[in-house]
């Protein structure tokens, strides 16, 4: 229901994330989703009385950026040394303010540091205003079941609200109209699959990019006069 009630509400979809908040900033629209560090870009460009960013409590994953080395790498020395760097001084470029000692030369990155040590150290000189060991209130995230059913449940959602847009649009504006938009969404929304039907799609027919596509223009086509017909 929150994700079609966005999709009602979006003017349109984006080819990249960090066009999200240049797209607020420019009041192209009012709101949008962004990583964090793409939001604090913009708002030490744009200001911040003019753009605000915030991550509500229990509904956002704080996680880490990945780092490692290839199997068999031809340069294992250099891969480790680097590897050592960015976990141990490295950490500062991405934490203090440019021109800092340690930290970077031009641009502040407004990324967290994943050693805690940093933020007791340097917090004060830093343009980041989130500890993520302090915060303590991320979304709890099954990575593990996100992972089984990521591309199943990506083909899901940009067949029944992104390639449905318009038809979404005129049916959340009806729902709008008539006074009750809540008691609405709960059709509007009802997806063709049920969560365990789609997390077996996502072990089984998904797999088959033939079936694959047949069953995303039968959810498209399903979507688009299902909305058609809740938008008469």
């Amino acid at each position: 229901e929150v994700i079609t009630a966005i999709g009602g509400n979006t003017k349109n979809f984006v080819q990249s994330a960090s066009d999200i908040p240049r797209a607020v900033a420019s009041g192209q629209v009012a709101l949008g989703g962004a990583i964090d560090f793409y939001a604090w870009t913009q708002i030490a460009q744009a200001g911040a009385d003019k753009v605000g960013f915030a991550m509500p409590r229990g509904l956002t994953v704080v996680n880490t950026d990945s780092i490692g080395i290839l199997k068999g790498a031809p340069n294992a020395a250099a891969a480790r040394a680097f590897v050592e760097y960015v976990l141990t001084d490295g950490q500062k470029l991405w934490y203090l303010k440019a021109g800092s000692a340690g930290g970077p030369v031009k641009y502040d990155l407004f990324r967290m540091p994943v050693r805690k040590s940093l933020y007791e150290e340097y917090g004060s000189q830093s343009p980041v205003t989130t500890n993520p060991f302090t915060w303590g209130e991320s979304l709890k995230y099954d990575a593990e079941l996100g992972t089984a059913r990521y591309e199943a449940l990506n083909d899901l959602i940009g067949a029944v609200i992104v390639d449905s847009h318009d038809e979404l649009v005129s049916a959340w504006k009806t729902a709008i109209k008539s006074g009750d938009p809540q008691k609405a969404l709960a059709a509007l929304a009802k997806p063709p699959v049920t969560e365990d039907e789609l997390t077996e799609l996502a072990k089984t027919q998904m797999a088959d990019p033939v079936v694959r596509n047949e069953r995303i223009s039968k959810w498209i086509n399903a979507a688009r006069e299902k909305y058609k017909k809740l938008a008469q």
